[in-house]
């Protein structure tokens, strides 16, 4: 063996420079094991662990493949024909601690022998034959690796079950099917509540346990290790920083939740993978969307796999890749278009699922996004074809109308049918419940105008024409039915002659009726408010889209007198119809004002009056609606009537909330009103209001701002809003830029919320300006030195901040430089900045890791001098290190246990921290005991397996720096999805069914 080991790096099939066919030296030993066995099976148990432990060192990676081939082969033998096997080898050399490659051979063997079927083949003394197969034990140990430290373990541990799960011997995939159906991953200690009503319609489609009915011996070894499987993979792979990691994490749980359905109901299935909607990889994107596609193919009936397709999908079309958006349109054709059938067909699962795709689109995604994609995708495909369109068409008068309306305006860009149906189909759209299909059928045939007849045409515009004459249509479809009108009269006069000298004035007759109509309406305004509606709809948007045009004076003058008659009235006082007449007469009066400045100004004065004193939030809606579209031309409107809009961002209704910050974020977006004072202060309690839309918000509104105008604006905010959060001046001698304003966030029972705001202000710093916040510490100093500040309410409050957000700062900076040192040593473990802690940083690992901007700044060449960025940073700590006792001396006469505490722990944070400065400051006394609290911690011990629980994480650095789990938080860390079928370990950065909202950005108005 020892002389022909080298030999087994050959191929048995090798057709050059190796032996043929059936003559390999591993045939030979298999041979000469019948004759001798107890002498060949040791010889052939060490090839197999020299494969293993001790390969050749000139081998490649194909060599060692090919070795390990014929230890399986080898094992094979073993196991048949002498009832020996290597998998206690196995078992110990996958527990390596300090050898990856080891831990990969043994995985490759134990790949081979979980793909290959063994018996022993003895026909007497089948009493010392196992009963157990030795399958469960490989099985149990590549499960375990799953949870290993190094990623290409885990990597190749998921390789090895997925293709276990495909191509394994029968007794492998019987052990693996048995023990993933037979587990019941449900949290059984959760708390029971009411069911909400989707809970209940996926607890009526989840499929039931299935009964146990084991056929091997061992399944008690691999059902806690099934069972925590999802949990493991969940943690370790999609939550991994590595995008290879989250790639194997999506394709095993495919073959798992293939292998058992529950797992999808049962786990986190839904909220992990949400996330991969916006991952920052391509590769995991499009691995994430054929992963649903093979999954609906098979539980096409699935809701969590519906919703997260209309999840993941519209993100994809307008994804960054183009070999992405061109994937997600063959997904669309796969899973929508190719599974419409006949009518007669619907009641089969496959064929009802575009339909419901469709409706969850509807209800979780902009439609005009979808649209404005598929129209861009569809201009070089044939996927639509006339008997496709016909198919759908046959639809509309079913139950699923809406839907079918919504996918023909999705591929009206590729229509070529006939369509004059449709307009008969349009007459019949008459009842209420189908307001939201005309909408949709009037959009279609602007979309389709050149696939009617004109006889069609013209019947449909005499139609609307009546229609709108006489107020007996929709308010809503007002403005697309004249949209309609001009597209109809513009597609007639391009097809006529061009001398022709017929105009046709339809407008202005129609002005001139509906003028007349509303004048001699105004007396009966009760009884015909709802045709009043109708008539002034129409009226002003003829108006709107005729320049020359000038409002009626006497409207005008009826339209102002009802909003000031209505202004007047309490909240309690508005019944259901006067809010529906006000809410409407706030839109049209907006409009009839924009061209004349001083009635925009009254105008803007009862929307004052009205945002004063009611709290309902259609209303407020539509009136934050006409103030933004009149501000927009009239800035100074908004600027006068600013404090009553920013009273609504404290209602206690989320929606008038949302809305409120949404008119707010459009007009400082759009320049018209600058960021500062109680706008920003205002702006910034956003991010940590109750409601996850509103925080959500704030998020997405200061990166743009950021972006667009001030990139340093949370650098400045984390100087002055300690001071502004708490009604304070930044400098002595300066003044609040508002005295009137009372902030939102003053006091200790605000404190919780001020330090969110801290901490998501120093996520988004770099560390360079992060130390340079260091310098507030003589400001500090002074401001604890000036009598009258110290006595002044809210003045300690001012203090607790700064010191728990330079604090902050001494976690977060350590924090940041472990995970740079670590992606710096170019190790594929993505895990080793939380498992493995390393040990008090140098002095020289104590610089700060520089930005990107500050290394463009660097010298060019390769014998440039490179400059330190950090060094300024930390020379300015040493010189302000000796304000902190000065500081501390200075608050003698205030100090209370909170103070106390607090300024203890910032002192112990700056110890640990900056121990190289703190050794040698000023004076020695009294940095003492922080020093002996410092000397006290343990080292920790290293480790690559992690415990059976995945427990590794260890809070002693935390700790050690005085900080908590909440101190740490982050504000939209709350507001990530907790009403998951059952609960589980909170994912951080976690993707809830609201995420992709704020990437189409469809609040625009």
């Amino acid at each position: 063996m020892a002389q022909t080991f080298h030999m087994h790096s050959f191929p048995e099939n090798s057709k050059s420079g190796g032996p043929q066919i059936g003559d390999h030296i591993s045939d030979w030993f298999i041979k000469l094991l019948e004759k001798y066995p107890d002498v060949v099976s040791n010889v052939l148990a060490t090839y197999i662990e020299s494969v293993i432990t001790n390969p050749i060192r000139e081998w490649k990676a194909v060599d060692e493949k090919v070795a390990i081939g014929y230890a399986a082969k080898y094992d094979a033998a073993l196991f048949a024909k002498c009832n020996k096997s290597c998998t206690d080898i196995l078992k110990e050399t996958i527990k390596a601690d300090d050898a990856v490659g080891m831990q990969i051979r043994t995985l490759e063997l134990i790949e081979r022998i979980l793909q290959q079927e063994t018996h022993v083949e003895w026909s007497i003394f089948r009493h010392d034959v196992s009963t157990k197969p030795r399958e469960v034990a490989l099985i149990g140990e590549t499960i375990l690796c799953l949870n290993d430290r190094t990623f290409t373990v885990r990597k190749k541990a998921s390789q090895v079950i997925n293709l276990s799960l495909k191509q394994g011997s029968p007794i492998t995939i019987r052990i693996l099917q048995e023990c993933l159906s037979f587990a019941q991953y449900g949290n059984e200690e959760q708390n029971p509540s009411e069911p909400t009503e989707r809970e209940l319609q996926l607890s009526h489609e989840k499929p039931g346990i299935l009964q146990y009915a084991y056929s091997f011996e061992g399944h008690e070894e691999l059902e806690p290790l099934v069972k925590k499987m999802p949990q493991v993979i969940y943690e370790r792979f999609v939550d991994s920083n590595n995008g290879p990691a989250r790639c194997s994490g999506i394709t095993l749980l495919e073959r798992l939740v293939l292998t058992n359905q529950r797992i999808i109901y049962d786990t986190n299935y839904e909220r992990e993978f949400s996330c991969f909607a916006v991952d920052s990889l391509s590769s995991v994107r499009k691995t994430a969307l054929e992963s649903l596609d093979t999954l609906l193919q098979t539980y096409c009936n699935c809701t969590i796999l519906i919703d997260l397709y209309c999840r993941l999908w519209p993100c994809l079309l307008n994804d960054e890749d183009i070999a992405l958006q061109k994937l997600a349109l063959h997904s669309f054709n796969r899973n929508v278009l190719m599974n419409i059938q006949p009518l007669e067909y619907i009641n089969e699962p496959r064929n009802r699922l575009p339909w419901r795709i469709l409706a969850t689109l509807l209800t979780v995604q902009p439609r005009n996004y979808i649209q404005q994609r598929l129209t861009l995708l569809l201009q070089n495909e044939n996927i639509v074809t006339s008997q496709l369109v016909n198919t759908i068409i046959s639809y509309l008068p079913t139950p699923m109308a809406t839907e079918a309306w919504t996918l023909l305006v999705f591929i009206s860009s590729r229509i070529t049918n006939n369509l004059d149906s449709l307009i008969t189909t349009f007459n019949g759209l008459s009842s209420y419940n189908m307001k939201s299909n005309q909408l949709l059928a009037l959009e279609l045939i602007i979309y389709c105008l050149r696939n009617f007849s004109k006889s069609a045409l013209n019947q449909l515009f005499t139609r609307l024409l009546s229609a709108l004459r006489s107020g007996s249509i929709w308010l809503a479809l007002v403005s697309p039915a004249v949209h309609l009108l001009n597209h109809i009269d513009r597609l007639s006069h391009s097809q006529g002659p061009q001398d022709s000298i017929y105009e046709e004035n339809w407008n202005v007759q129609l002005l001139k009726d509906v003028t007349e109509a509303i004048l001699n309406s105004m007396d009966n305004f009760q009884e015909e408010h709802i045709r009043m509606a109708s008539l002034l709809g129409t009226y002003t948007e003829l108006v709107a889209k005729s320049p020359e045009q000038r409002a009626d004076v006497q409207i005008v003058k009826f339209v102002l007198n009802y909003l000031q008659l209505c202004s007047k009235l309490n909240d309690s006082s508005f019944d259901t119809d006067n809010e529906r007449n006000l809410n409407w007469m706030v839109v049209i009066a907006g409009r009839l004002s924009l061209r004349d400045n001083s009635l925009a100004n009254k105008l803007s004065r009862i929307y004052g009056q009205i945002l004063s004193k009611n709290d309902r939030p259609q209303l407020i809606n539509s009136t934050l609606i006409g103030m933004n579209d009149l501000g927009k031309k009239y800035p100074t409107i908004l600027e006068n009537n600013m404090k009553c809009i920013l009273i609504k961002l404290y209602s206690k209704f989320a929606t008038t909330r949302v809305r409120t910050y949404r008119c707010v974020k459009d007009v400082i977006l759009a320049g018209n009103i600058k960021l500062k004072g109680p706008i920003l202060i205002s702006l910034l309690a956003g991010l940590v209001d109750d409601s996850p839309e509103v925080a959500r918000e704030a998020d997405a509104f200061f990166i743009r701002y950021k972006k667009l105008y001030d990139k340093m604006l949370f650098h400045h905010c984390l100087k002055e809003c300690p001071f502004d959060f708490n009604d304070q001046a930044f400098l002595k001698g300066s003044t609040r830029l508002d005295a009137s304003f009372k902030s939102p966030l003053k006091g200790a029972g605000m404190a919780k919320s001020r330090r969110l705001i801290y901490n998501h202000i120093i996520a988004s710093l770099d560390e360079n300006t992060l130390l340079l916040y260091f310098g507030q510490l003589k400001l500090l100093a002074e401001k604890t030195k000036d009598k009258e500040f110290i006595k002044s309410a809210g003045a300690l409050d001012v203090i607790v901040d700064l010191l728990f957000i330079m604090r902050r700062i001494c976690s977060c900076t350590k924090a940041k430089g472990q995970q740079s040192g670590s992606q710096a040593d170019g190790g594929n473990d993505d895990g080793a900045a939380e498992e493995e802690t390393p040990p008090a940083p140098t002095q020289q690992e104590q610089l700060p890791t520089t930005s990107a901007e500050a290394a463009s700044a660097r010298g060019r060449g390769r014998g440039a001098n490179r400059r330190d960025t950090g060094e300024e940073p930390l020379k300015q700590l040493e010189r302000c290190l000796r304000y902190v006792p000065e500081t501390y001396k200075n608050l003698n006469t205030v100090m209370n246990p909170e103070l106390q505490q607090e300024f203890d722990q910032f002192c112990l944070a700056m110890t640990l921290r900056f121990s190289n400065y703190t050794d040698f400051a000023q004076p020695a006394e009294f940095w003492k005991k922080y020093k002996q609290v410092k000397t006290n911690s343990k080292p920790k011990s290293k480790r690559r397996r992690l415990n059976e629980d995945g427990d590794v994480a260890d809070d002693d650095d935390q700790s050690a720096f005085g900080d908590s789990d909440s101190d740490s938080e982050l504000p939209l860390d709350r507001h990530t999805l907790t009403s998951s079928a059952h609960g589980g370990p909170q994912r951080r950065g976690g993707l809830d069914v609201l995420a992709t909202e704020l990437i189409f950005q469809q609040h625009d108005w």
